[in-house]
């Protein structure tokens, strides 16, 4: 898949999204499978921007903001993933949202400019946010799971 030249592309394993492996999962698996497959590849790339690493430059720099337009994506999952949330919970999920395609539309920015540091930065902050919305789902699915799995 896309995805997978894009990571290629680092220098980064190149694990397809679990959707184009799975056509066939029903809703609500097919998205959670997007979002977990999406965060493990987003957990790759920080290995890329670490300290000591070279400065990220031409198709590789392309092959990354090419990735964050397929991560951006992964918000559509969340929010089907929350729909039948209800209040602050789904509330939260719509911010936390908005502020993944603040950051991501930030990070483009900064990967034209080869802002390798900056990039690394708001990498960070987008971790956290999915990591929130992990939480959040964790929470509430929490009586969906039998005790005795």
């Amino acid at each position: 898949g896309l995805s997978g030249v894009l990571l290629a592309g680092l220098g980064l394993p190149g694990a397809t999204l679990a959707a184009e492996e799975r056509p066939g999962l029903p809703p609500g698996a097919r998205q959670f499978n997007n979002l977990r497959a999406a965060r493990a590849q987003w957990a790759q790339i920080r290995t890329r921007l670490g300290p000591g690493e070279s400065e990220i430059t031409g198709q590789e720099g392309d092959n990354l903001r090419g990735y964050l337009r397929i991560f951006y994506d992964v918000s559509d999952d969340m929010e089907f993933l929350s729909s039948r949330w209800e209040g602050t919970r789904r509330d939260r999920v719509k911010s936390l949202v908005r502020e993944l395609h603040t950051t991501i539309k930030a990070m483009d920015k900064d990967g034209i400019r080869q802002d390798k540091d900056a990039f690394a930065a708001k990498h960070a902050s987008v971790t956290a946010l999915v990591d929130e919305f992990y939480e959040l789902f964790k929470a509430v699915s929490a009586n969906d799971v039998p005790e005795d799995l």
